[in-house]
């Protein structure tokens, strides 16, 4: 009897099938393949495959109904969702019905092997030790992040509480470079950590720290590891107006643009609601004069009494 792992992909893309089932196979693994739900659930019936790799959008019936149908009578059988066009609140719910882990088009086929092992070496553990809490729908796996803004903290000034939010939320709209359905997940986070950016499925954050800036072009992006989020201004105004020194956030590789302004992250954080924290964070003192550039395009940072913006911009 042959006892390499049997996976079965339910896709309709038939060019996303077929390559999942080559790499799987040049790895050691069986595969079989149904492009709609009601034959995936009659193949899990006769060769109880060892994962399910289940794509959102099917002809028919929705790949959430058919996840649900999986968790409720397969209990033990890991489920990783697949999906191009899925927004963060899709990847949520997905988590929240059972699926094991939440993996984006195109897929990177390092990332999804690794998940496939991962999976497949999770099926034996207790389902429970596996299930996000249903009390905090909100939440995400936790991903690794290392305090980089606590741990480099130049030219301090005066002391400021750090602050966090008082609860996760969610927002989403469509990311303005990309054209993406996206969205972010708001998480707090404990004194000292600072604040990071992850996608919905990644093990790694990155720090919203200058270390960390990829690219600046159209938009600043930040990478690190297996994360990757552009379009973070807007957002880190509105959370530096408030204070708020420690957070996690999430989404789908770049924040939304909402109305082009910070004032809808703005309001959300007024609905949440900051938590001051005991710890203390130190403000940037400026002690000299710094410029950045020359010719027509400069910045310059001098010190003031009070806060002082002076902005030019020419056609």
């Amino acid at each position: 009897m042959n006892t390499n792992p049997l996976i079965l992909i339910i896709d309709d893309e038939e060019g996303i099938y077929q390559t999942l089932e080559q790499v799987l196979s040049d790895e050691g693994y069986r595969t079989t393949h149904a492009s709609e739900g009601s034959a995936a659930i009659e193949i899990i019936k006769e060769k109880s495959p060892n994962l399910v790799m289940l794509d959102i959008w099917l002809p028919g019936r929705d790949g959430l109904d058919i996840l649900t149908q999986i968790r409720n009578s397969y209990a033990d059988l890991p489920v990783i969702m697949i999906s191009g066009h899925a927004t963060i609140t899709t990847a949520v719910k997905a988590t929240q019905l059972g699926a094991f882990d939440f993996l984006e088009k195109p897929l990177d086929l390092e990332t999804t092997l690794q998940k496939v092992k991962e999976a497949l070496e999770s099926a034996g553990q207790d389902r429970e030790s596996r299930e996000v809490d249903q009390d905090l729908p909100l939440e995400s796996e936790p991903c690794a992040f290392t305090p980089v803004v606590y741990e480099t903290q130049r030219m301090p000034g005066e002391a400021r509480p750090q602050k966090t939010l008082k609860s996760s939320s969610l927002l989403y709209g469509v990311g303005v470079h990309s054209g993406q359905k996206s969205g972010l997940i708001l998480e707090p986070l404990p004194e000292n950590s600072g604040i990071h950016f992850a996608g919905v499925a990644s093990k790694h954050a990155v720090p919203a720290h200058v270390d960390y800036v990829g690219t600046t072009g159209f938009a600043t992006t930040i990478k690190h590891a297996d994360s990757q989020v552009a379009t973070i201004e807007h957002l880190l105004s509105a959370l530096h107006a408030y204070g708020i020194t420690n957070l996690m956030v999430k989404c789908n590789k770049e924040v939304p643009v909402m109305d082009g302004s910070a004032i809808e992250f703005c309001k959300l954080i007024e609905e949440i609601g900051i938590q001051e924290q005991s710890e203390s964070i130190y403000e940037l003192a400026v002690d000299k004069t710094y410029q950045f550039g020359d010719g027509e395009e400069l910045i310059t940072i001098e010190p003031a009494d009070s806060f002082i913006i002076d902005y030019t911009l020419s056609y």
